[in-house]
């Protein structure tokens, strides 16, 4: 992937993945439905020259189509959905 490329880190928590992500050179968007999780993600994104931020985002709302990354990820959060009966 290219260097400065746009990763949207979907359902990203606290961004433990997304830190690493910036380190290797990539720009990141993380997306979480808790603001409370934002906030532990925006201090660990911090230093990086802006670019890292997030935004809340619920993933069953998601209407966004403005095309702006070039890869989107979401890691280990299956088991945060209920099954619904």
């Amino acid at each position: 992937m290219l260097r400065d490329a746009v990763v949207l880190d979907f359902l990203c928590g606290t961004a433990r993945l997304a830190k690493e992500l910036l380190k290797s050179g990539l720009r990141i968007h993380g997306a979480d439905i808790s603001a409370e999780m934002l906030e532990v993600a925006k201090e660990r994104l911090f230093g990086y020259g802006g670019r890292g931020n997030t935004e809340v985002m619920d993933v069953f709302e998601l209407t966004r189509n403005d095309q702006q990354f070039k890869a989107a990820i979401c890691t280990r959060v299956l088991m945060h959905f209920l099954l619904r009966s």
